[in-house]
């Protein structure tokens, strides 16, 4: 998925960055390995230097898919454009550090199911009211067409990864987003 790249985690958990994990649900009898955003209009070299990450995303804790992904990774200790670093090996055992569960992709992308689904209930109820996470009227070029009302712009609070997957597991346990997250 091409787009600018943010906190992906964040963009996930307030509902800004659902459509890469909603595109993953067209995958059918088969493993999710990775999804990546990638700024398009990122540059890979500036002079002479390499940039670093290219791709910003999830990657399944398999090492074999890792590899194929990257065959640098496996050579080299890096890649030059997935977010995974090799600590090493101890006793032919090789450790990467910036890979997600399988339990952990796949709520992610259940829990973005979820708030397309409550998103789409609210609607056929009739309750289409505009409520975005603050700041991102700043540059819209529609601003002036949805009349936002300043009590409905969500506040964004940082959240650390760990509890965030916490709440975004547990709402995908109970079914459900929280209100405010629509």
């Amino acid at each position: 998925k091409t787009g600018k790249i943010e906190d992906i985690n964040q963009g996930l958990y307030y509902g800004t960055k659902l459509q890469l994990y909603l595109y993953s649900l067209a995958i059918k009898d088969k493993t999710l390995v990775g999804l990546y955003y990638y700024d398009v209009e990122d540059e890979f070299f500036k002079g002479d230097t390499k940039k670093g990450v290219f791709f910003k995303g999830k990657s399944l804790d398999l090492i074999d898919a890792v590899y194929r992904q990257d065959g640098n990774l496996q050579v080299c200790g890096s890649s030059d454009f997935i977010p995974i670093k090799q600590d090493g090996r101890i006793k032919k055992q090789v450790q990467l550090n910036g890979l997600s569960s399988q339990e952990t992709i796949k709520a992610c992308v259940d829990y973005a199911l979820i708030m397309c689904e409550n998103a789409l209930d609210q609607m056929q109820k009739g309750s289409i009211i505009p409520s975005p996470i603050e700041g991102a009227c700043e540059y819209c070029k529609f601003k002036s067409m949805c009349q936002i009302q300043e009590e409905h712009i969500r506040e964004k609070t940082e959240i650390k990864d760990e509890k965030l997957f916490d709440r975004v597991i547990n709402k995908t346990k109970e079914g459900g987003a929280e209100d405010g997250d629509n």
